[in-house]
């Protein structure tokens, strides 16, 4: 029970704290908005869906929901000029999220790799769509 109870807290906690602590600086625009999916590879690898928006400064902030368990990374980075990217995103405790790859007319692909903890690191592929 105790187990169950520091779970909903720490998802509570994470819910609540994922529109505040992420907002854009200056209140940018979102040029694009991208969603997909991300497959893991790995015994402690949960498949995720994803969700960036790419700012108009080139930045990027977004998420990543794991479909299995409880947690969602927020997900910040930047778009070089040839439209990759490298974000990366902490949550969940100790799991730390990169995600890189490339997105260009209306579809994006990359890997993924996450650290995990002490259940050690796994990583995935994954796909965007373009939204707008």
């Amino acid at each position: 029970m105790i187990k169950f109870l520091s779970i909903l807290g720490l998802f509570i906690f994470i819910v609540s704290c994922s529109t505040a602590a992420f907002q854009p600086q200056n209140q940018l625009a979102a040029i694009e908005t991208w969603s997909g999916y991300a497959i893991g590879r790995g015994a402690e690898c949960s498949d995720a869906e994803v969700e960036i928006k790419v700012l108009e400064d080139f930045s990027i902030i977004g998420t990543a929901q794991s479909t299995e368990r409880l947690v969602i990374i927020q997900l910040r980075g930047k778009l070089d000029a040839d439209r990759g990217f490298v974000v990366s995103g902490s949550g969940g405790g100790r799991i730390h999220v990169t995600y890189e790859g490339i997105i260009k007319g209306d579809s994006g692909s990359g890997k993924w790799d996450a650290d995990v903890g002490s259940h050690g690191t796994c990583g995935g592929t994954w796909k965007l769509a373009k939204n707008n």
